[in-house]
């Protein structure tokens, strides 16, 4: 009899989870208190979107849902700074294929992975409201007041995962200080399927490919990383105070900003969970499991690494053995992401002229290292070495 997996939270990283264990042979069922739907701001795109690397692009194509989302894929990447003159520049070419990445927006990839779950398996529009651990089995109690009982419980249910919560798992948090400004603008030149990426002194400003309108206007993806205080103050500036603010600290990479759409802030936060792995019943994977900055875009790819890597131990038949290496493996992979994310973020934040004129160099010299560079990239799209060690715990 096949064992019964909860999967509780049906995200991207959730839904992607479910299907990969129905596929396996688990009879899965998922639950969340609410069902997704499609997004879309003034400017008709979702303003919350993801930047997937050929990894994730691998891990969806195979469970079908690929072909039914929108994307723009990135071939170039150009990073440089407010001081210096210093720009690094990755190019699809260098690595020997044809994008880099691709930009998704949020809600019609959560749907569609959302439909296929509906299709396949028992889905419950649900919140859980307490769990219980024993040595045979986990029990869940549903708001609805139902139980279920499941043999594994798999947790994907975001930053504050309740199922984190209720198991009393730590979460070790480090100070950003900093709040994403996202949202979709209209400009006068055409991205160029470049991700442009400038850093600023209060934080990074990505701006991401996205398809142009139905009129052939141009359109981008805004990320902008700042302190509270100029995120306050960028959200209440008119529409077109904004885009000329937004023109100059770009330096009208992508010309002039025409339009904007409606600006939503959040606050960044870096946390990793004391432990992925509770009594060998239940997993954490995704934001559940840790949180990065989303400066180098690599959240949702790494929660999809932990879906590849968890799906190893389950073709395996969840062994103790098994689950330890998930749980060591997925650990140090996440602390080294978090600590290099910091590490960038701080380096760029620095005012010391000299240190700014010695990161000028280096980056200037970097730019130059072809090898070194390629192998950036590699680990990047999820195919180095160490992302491949990551995908196989």
């Amino acid at each position: 009899m096949a064992k019964r997996i909860a999967v509780i939270g049906a995200g991207l990283v959730g839904s992607a989870a479910a299907l990969g264990l129905m596929r396996q042979g688990f009879e899965v069922v998922l639950i969340d208190g609410v069902k997704p739907e499609r997004a879309a701001g003034r400017l008709g795109l979702d303003i919350r979107n993801v930047a997937l690397n050929p990894q994730s692009q691998s891990l969806l194509a195979s469970l079908g849902v690929w072909s039914e989302v929108p994307k723009v894929a990135y071939e170039r990447m150009s990073i440089w700074e407010h001081t210096g003159t210093s720009v690094l520049n990755f190019s699809a070419a260098d690595a020997q294929r044809s994008e880099l990445g691709w930009i998704v927006e949020n809600s019609p990839l959560q749907v569609a992975l959302y439909d296929r779950c509906a299709a396949a398996m028992e889905v419950r529009l649900d919140s859980v409201a307490a769990i219980e651990v024993t040595d045979q089995q986990v029990g869940l109690r549903l708001d609805s007041g139902e139980r279920c009982e499941v043999d594994f419980v798999v947790a994907v249910d975001g930053a504050r995962s309740p199922t984190r919560e209720f198991l009393g798992i730590p979460v070790k948090r480090h100070a950003v200080e900093q709040t994403a400004l996202a949202t979709v603008v209209r400009t006068g030149k055409s991205h160029q399927n470049c991700a442009w990426q400038r850093f600023l002194q209060d934080g990074p400003l990505a701006l991401l490919p996205a398809a142009d309108d139905d009129e052939g206007n141009h359109r981008v993806s805004i990320v902008w990383s700042q302190s509270a205080e100029s995120a306050a103050a960028h959200r209440t500036l008119s529409d077109d105070e904004f885009c000329r603010a937004l023109t100059q600290v770009s330096e009208a990479c992508v010309g002039e900003i025409t339009a904007v759409d409606e600006r939503l802030t959040f606050p960044l936060t870096q946390q990793q969970a004391k432990t992925f792995v509770f009594k060998h019943k239940v997993v954490l994977l995704g934001d559940a499991a840790r949180v990065v900055h989303p400066l180098a875009g690599l959240g949702v790819n790494l929660g999809f690494e932990d879906v590849l890597a968890f799906l190893q131990v389950t073709d395996d038949g969840l062994q103790i053995r098994g689950l330890n290496t998930f749980q060591r493996q997925r650990a140090q992979r996440s602390e080294h992401m978090i600590a290099l994310l910091a590490t960038l973020r701080k380096a760029y934040q620095e005012r010391n002229p000299w240190l700014i004129w010695a990161r000028n160099l280096a980056v200037g010299q970097l730019d130059r290292m072809d090898l070194v560079k390629r192998q950036i990239m590699q680990e990047a799209m999820g195919l180095g070495p160490i992302a491949q060690v990551a995908e196989k715990a």
